[in-house]
């Protein structure tokens, strides 16, 4: 009798861990991909040679780097380091979340030979940091560098390495072997917390687990030209109703208006090159489109509205305007 009655408790528990998690689903948070507009992304470097570098922000770069690149007969330590933080989907109730994994593609070592093994810890940041629009330029306010969280606001310590910017133990490990392949991190704990658990969202750092060897690598960013090479956040879930991405969109023929909401991105670019455009964080948001005859430069006035043209380049040229 009591086998029978342990026996029936295993065959309960069973089917209330199998009916919670019937009806899962998957979601795949990509930039550009379905409307999906929620990633920032940057590198961060220090190279102790050049220490005006330090100061610089990458935000638009097409290129996330990570690891000591080092140079050929020095392994001196020049750094990199990446951030990269996804809006989460907003669901009607709570979900069961089951997964999560942070997918990056990687493309190339450096120019300099590197270790064929290279253990890349992904970290869970503690503080708020700006993406910024810069291209290897001084960061301006609001943006991240080497030293900077949100310029002039300084990181712990720089790199994002102190208890203040980041977890002190990686969420999850994985050895980046080769060029030309898909690499994942295990961060379902974060995306939990973020979804579920009502803790705020501040995103990731990647980083060399072992720095004082050379070990560079180099991802596509969210401004990658091919919508499918860039970094994506796969979340599986059960529950919790249709979830809503952060996404809006709007096209206009040659001018229009939009509004934001201060610390939310907003990207401007041509029709199917939306990734060309420029994140708005603060009250300003420059305008510079490849392909348009000039670079402008638009302010927010009241209720952090602007209004703006566009001198399309040929006949049926259109503005784009995605808004989260």
């Amino acid at each position: 009798m009591r086998r029978l009655i342990a026996c029936r408790a295993v065959m309960c528990f069973l089917l209330t861990c199998t009916a919670a998690v019937s009806g899962v689903e998957t979601i795949t948070l990509q930039e550009g991909a379905r409307g999906y507009c929620g990633t920032t992304d940057v590198t961060v470097a220090g190279n102790p040679v050049n220490k005006d570098e330090w100061e610089n922000n990458s935000g638009e770069m097409l290129m996330l780097c990570c690891g000591n690149r080092g140079v050929e007969g020095d392994p001196s330590r020049d750094l990199a380091r990446l951030l990269i933080r996804f809006e989460m989907p907003v669901f009607p109730d709570k979900p069961q979340i089951v997964s999560a994994t942070l997918e990056l593609y990687c493309f190339s070592f450096g120019r300099i030979r590197q270790e064929r093994s290279s253990i890349i810890g992904c970290f869970l940041v503690r503080r708020p940091w700006g993406e910024g629009s810069g291209k290897e330029r001084k960061a301006e306010k609001g943006e991240a560098s080497w030293i900077h969280a949100a310029c002039p606001v300084r990181w712990q310590s720089p790199g994002c390495n102190g208890p203040g910017d980041r977890s002190r133990r990686p969420l999850s490990a994985v050895d980046v072997t080769s060029p030309w392949s898909w690499y994942g991190w295990d961060v379902t704990a974060a995306v939990k917390g973020w979804i579920s658990g009502g803790k705020k969202n501040y995103g990731f750092l990647l980083r060399q687990v072992e720095e004082k060897t050379r070990g560079f690598r180099v991802f596509y960013s969210s401004e990658a030209g091919e919508v499918g090479l860039r970094p994506k956040l796969i979340i599986t879930y059960a529950g919790g109703g249709v979830p809503s991405l952060p996404r809006s969109r709007g096209v206009f023929a040659n001018e229009g208006s939009l509004t934001w909401t201060i610390g939310r991105p907003v990207m401007v670019g041509v029709v199917g090159r939306e990734k060309e455009g420029v994140r708005a964080v603060t009250e300003e948001a420059r305008l510079c489109i490849r392909g348009c005859p000039r670079t402008q430069a638009i302010k927010a006035g009241k209720g952090f509205s602007i209004s703006f043209r566009y001198l399309a380049n040929g006949p049926g040229g259109k503005l784009i305007v995605l808004l989260t």
